[in-house]
């Protein structure tokens, strides 16, 4: 997982449960990584990269920790 370092206190509160959800999906066997930064327009935002190559962008701003895991865990294609 990669936070650009200007954003780490936006996502300190997501930062481990994040980690651990790409541990799990990488260890399920799909090669997923998640990139976190803030955007303007949509504030916080996930972006999941499957096979190396981006498949998804989720934006997690106005959610709470437990909504934020989900929305980004079923942005995963299988």
């Amino acid at each position: 997982m990669i936070i650009d370092e200007q954003y780490e206190g936006a996502f300190a509160e997501n930062r481990d449960s994040l980690r651990l959800l790409e541990i799990a999906f990488n260890l399920a066997g799909l090669d997923v990584s998640f990139h976190c930064c803030v955007e303007p327009v949509y504030g916080k935002v996930v972006e999941v990269f499957k096979n190396k190559r981006i498949d998804k962008r989720i934006s997690i701003e106005a959610d709470s920790l437990g909504q934020a895991i989900k929305d980004v865990a079923a942005g995963v294609r299988l």
